[in-house]
């Protein structure tokens, strides 16, 4: 009786063990985490190819044009904010010639940078150069008036080249200052309002008389930087939009849209986003590049950059 009693005792003490070993215990524990304020865009595709021909504009809905991108088909670039707060400004710039690409017999100064344009966004086929640099003709274009209405132009007094936009040219022509181009701040540029193209001269006139022809603008110099610049985009005809600038040394002449960085100011290139882009939030724009006339056979790579600035 003993014996079967201490069984008895033990048997419940190993029960009460057993139902003891299910319960579990927690305990909670802080975990503080500071993610830095950074301003950080990602832009994708980050590599696109085109195969083009002179004169040719690549790029879905793109004016005139006749292909697309190479190997993906990709139509669009993505901007997004893969940051840690606001994005409230976002321009572009690009890679450009050093110097004219035309008349070296060459492919030594082809920037693909200078050929690139952007829409305003994924939805729209308003297609505008980033900052397309043009330099002043190598060769006189024996058909073009000047504005005291010599023919050809008078080279000391004036400078003239051409808006490359593909299949189309549009003439321009600078009257110089002592020292340079607008060096002083006393110029202005007329722009051709009907382009050249295989078919037709375009806008040649740029005598006073033919206002017509073209559209003016004077140049305000920035001394600072050696450019001169146009009060305000241009304002009409074919190229509206634009931001004009002309660098004093070289004469060479800058049309922009996306670009806010140097000569540009407020009143000329515009932002590609100017309100709020949210942390994991992105942007898209349809891409393409407009290749000109005369330009000589290569496989060359330019570049697009994204620039962005954060809510402060």
């Amino acid at each position: 009786m003993l014996i079967l009693l201490t069984g008895l005792a033990l048997l419940a003490l190993l029960q009460g063990v057993s139902a003891q070993s299910g319960v579990n215990e927690t305990k909670s524990g802080n975990v503080t985490v500071t993610v830095a304020a950074v301003t950080m865009v990602d832009l994708n595709p980050n590599n696109l190819n085109y195969t083009a021909n002179p004169g040719e504009a690549c790029g879905r809905d793109i004016s005139n044009g006749a292909c697309n991108e190479t190997i993906n088909n990709y139509f669009a670039i993505q901007v997004e904010n893969i940051g840690s707060w606001n994005v409230t400004k976002i321009w572009f710039n690009v890679s450009q010639e050093s110097q004219s690409p035309f008349g070296v017999g060459a492919p030594t100064y082809v920037d693909p940078g200078n050929f690139i344009a952007l829409s305003t966004n994924e939805s729209t086929d308003d297609f505008f150069f980033v900052d397309r640099k043009e330099y002043k003709s190598i060769r006189n274009i024996v058909y073009l008036r000047d504005p005291d209405g010599n023919m050809p132009a008078n080279l000391t007094k004036y400078n003239y080249g051409s808006m490359h936009n593909a299949s189309s040219e549009y003439f321009y022509m600078i009257q110089n200052s002592p020292g340079g181009c607008n060096s002083s701040g006393i110029g202005y540029i007329r722009i051709g309002v009907t382009p050249h193209t295989t078919t037709q001269i375009g806008s040649t006139d740029f005598s006073t008389g033919a206002s017509s022809n073209y559209i003016q603008y004077n140049l305000t110099s920035m001394t600072s930087n050696g450019y001169a610049v146009a009060v305000g985009n241009i304002s009409t005809g074919p190229l509206a939009g634009y931001g004009v600038s002309v660098e004093n040394q070289t004469c060479a002449v800058r049309f922009a849209k996306w670009n806010k960085d140097f000569p540009w100011d407020t009143t000329m290139a515009n932002y590609s986003f100017n309100g709020v882009l949210t942390p994991g939030d992105s942007l898209a724009k349809k891409i393409g590049i407009m290749v000109p006339w005369g330009i000589y056979s290569s496989t060359k790579t330019g570049q697009l950059t994204a620039i962005a600035i954060g809510a402060t």
